[in-house]
Parts: C-alpha cells; sequence; structure tokens
C-alpha cells in the first residue's frame, strides 16, 4: 500500500520536471518589455472573491471557452480559448498536465495539474501537508469542495517552481490526490477555471 509520503515525494520530482519545463519553454520564448506586476505575496481574500465569481461567469459564457476532459481520468473543466493541456511523463502512475496560453510561452498564466493514485482514504489539511512536507508554507486554507466529489482546500504557498510565490489547490477524489499549482498572480482565474471542474 502506497503511502501519503510517496505520493508526496513523487510530486516533488513531478514538480521539479516541470520547473525545468517551465525554464526551458521561458528561455527560448522572447522576453517581456517589462514585468506589469509583482507575484502578490497575499492569499485570495473576500474583495476578490466577486472577482471570480465574474470570471466564471465570462469563462462559461464564452463561446470560445472549450470544455477539456481528461481521456483516463474523467475529470473535465473549462479551458479559456487559446489555452492548451499539454501532458509531462510520470512515474508510477502520475499523471501531469500544463495548462496555458498557447500564445505566450513561459507566461505566468497557467497552472499544472498532477494527479497521483493512492489505496485507502485520509483527510488532505494543512496538518497533513505540513508534516509529510515541512517546507510547504500553507497561507490563508481554505475548504473546498468540486463538484460534490473532491475535497481537499485550496491555499498560497512558496512553490519554487512558480516564483516562489504561487496558489495551489490540493484535493482527494477517487483515490487520487490532485495538486493544482499555479503563480499567486493568477488565483482568481485559476479559482474560476477550477470551479468548472466536473467528476
Amino acid at each position: 500500500m502506497r503511502t501519503l509520503r510517496t505520493y508526496l515525494i513523487v510530486f516533488l520530482v513531478v514538480l521539479l520536471g516541470f520547473a525545468a519545463y517551465q525554464l526551458r519553454l521561458h528561455t527560448t520564448a522572447t522576453q517581456n518589455a517589462a514585468d506589469t506586476s509583482a507575484a502578490s505575496d497575499e492569499a485570495v481574500t473576500q474583495e476578490n472573491a466577486v472577482s471570480v465569481a465574474q470570471q466564471k461567469a465570462a469563462l462559461s459564457q464564452s463561446t470560445a471557452a472549450a470544455r477539456y476532459t481528461h481521456p483516463q481520468l474523467g475529470f473535465s473543466f473549462e479551458k479559456p480559448e487559446g489555452y492548451t493541456v499539454g501532458s509531462l511523463p510520470g512515474e508510477n502512475g502520475t499523471i501531469t498536465l500544463v495548462v496555458q496560453p498557447s500564445h505566450a510561452a513561459g507566461s505566468k498564466e497557467g497552472f499544472q495539474i498532477i494527479a497521483s493514485s493512492f489505496d485507502g482514504s485520509f483527510d488532505l489539511t494543512p496538518a497533513t501537508i505540513k508534516k509529510e512536507l515541512p517546507g510547504t508554507a500553507v497561507v490563508n486554507p481554505q475548504k473546498i469542495v468540486l463538484d460534490e466529489i473532491g475535497k481537499g482546500i485550496m491555499f498560497s504557498s512558496n512553490n519554487e517552481a512558480f516564483g516562489g510565490k504561487s496558489f495551489e489547490i490540493w484535493f482527494t477524489a477517487k483515490n487520487y490526490v490532485y495538486q493544482i499549482t499555479s503563480y499567486a498572480d493568477f488565483a482568481a482565474q485559476l479559482q474560476a477555471i477550477i470551479g468548472t471542474w466536473k467528476f
């Protein structure tokens, strides 16, 4: 029986691979003229909850939004116009997807999804994450439920693969742990996208 620690170690290995992949994309892309904004170190607040709802409504009403469905796990979500979903090789049954705009390789407008299978059940809490990954910050955690099946938390963190300021959504469903990570500045958009998630 696999342990949570094994899955989290696999997650870290995949995360390092993703960081290398992003670095490769970033070095081959043209450098932007200026960085338009610094990464936000504030967690998502109630003030931008309206923004999340508005973005989700706009995403759902957009004729350009397309529903992506994973061929193996069957989950789906609406991705914005111009976004592509690519996959990275995983180990031990781990599935890694990279969702990003096709027009801006290396931009801070995308996110990754890592799905790892596990045996048994456990509650995914801030204490669980801090115990298994002591260096991982869990700032302003909030409980989430996706499509009445996925249960977990969303929080701000310090993921180095995302410039040290990340926004994370972690949940369990159907014997998989899902770890969705993006840049802190993309938090509201990510919440809107993941708000369309279906199993």
